[in-house]
């Protein structure tokens, strides 16, 4: 997903400094189109085409919405920021960007809400939490505070709920604000510093505004207190999310 947002980026400079020497746009979003799952991985170009090192049908997505990986990651390979980034990267200013990308995005949102659950913060407050036992290369217990998207150094938490403005980001994100955790998470995110950090904080403001302009949603978490019962499961990355009444199971098959 990296390389090939910042090849498509790139592309995007010399089509406006030198067109003729630019790559068509068509096979530039077919590699973006690769990286996130919406068709099959080909593996790296060569002069030959590309090299198929795992054949003609291998997705870099689950089905479902999940990376597909050894299991089910619960962190590391959340990707909502990257694949929002993809998006932001296909549009001009002012417009909308490539709509396969923001279905995707849309439809990794919606898999990402099931592994949020309810977890008091440090200071004893009500909160949602990214889970991460699950997870076969997640390294640390409690996930952090994350209802819509869990902020990292490239984007803040509501990124993606902005690009997308759909009902199950939107929801979750009003659900942070009525837990005073939209502006704690931000503090949180502002502790680590550096160029990262600054360039994924800079549409916080113009993100805030959007949002809190959007009619109040009643969807929630799914795992929040209070939801209906809930059965999800992704059989190509072996995860399965329960909730029971109170009771909440994560079970990782792999």
């Amino acid at each position: 997903m990296i390389v090939d947002m910042y090849t498509y980026l790139a592309n995007r400079g010399v089509e406006a400094i030198d067109p003729a020497h630019a790559l068509p746009v068509a096979d530039m979003l077919r590699l973006l189109h690769e990286s996130i799952g919406l068709v099959p991985w080909l593996g790296s170009e060569t002069g030959h085409g590309p090299e198929k090192p795992l054949g003609n049908a291998y997705y870099q997505l689950t089905q479902k919405g999940l990376t597909r990986e050894l299991g089910f990651v619960g962190y590391y390979g959340e990707v909502l920021d990257w694949v929002a980034q993809i998006y932001d990267a296909t549009r001009m200013p002012g417009q909308k960007g490539d709509p396969l990308v923001l279905g995707q995005l849309r439809k990794i949102s919606r898999a990402r809400a099931v592994f949020r659950y309810p977890m008091l913060d440090a200071d004893g407050n009500r909160a949602m939490r990214a889970e991460t036992i699950a997870g076969w290369r997640d390294s640390h217990y409690p996930g952090d505070i994350t209802y819509a998207e869990r902020p990292s150094w490239e984007a803040s938490a509501l990124f993606a709920p902005a690009l997308t403005l759909d009902t199950q980001p939107v929801g979750p994100v009003q659900q942070m604000e009525a837990d005073n955790q939209l502006f704690a998470t931000l503090q949180e995110s502002m502790k680590n510093g550096g160029f990262r950090i600054t360039a994924g904080l800079l549409g916080v403001p113009e993100q805030v505004a959007l949002l809190k302009a959007q009619p109040a949603s009643r969807k929630r978490l799914p795992m929040s207190p209070g939801q209906p019962d809930f059965v999800w499961a992704d059989e190509e990355d072996g995860v399965a999310a329960i909730k029971n009444g109170p009771d909440i199971l994560y079970v990782s098959l792999y």
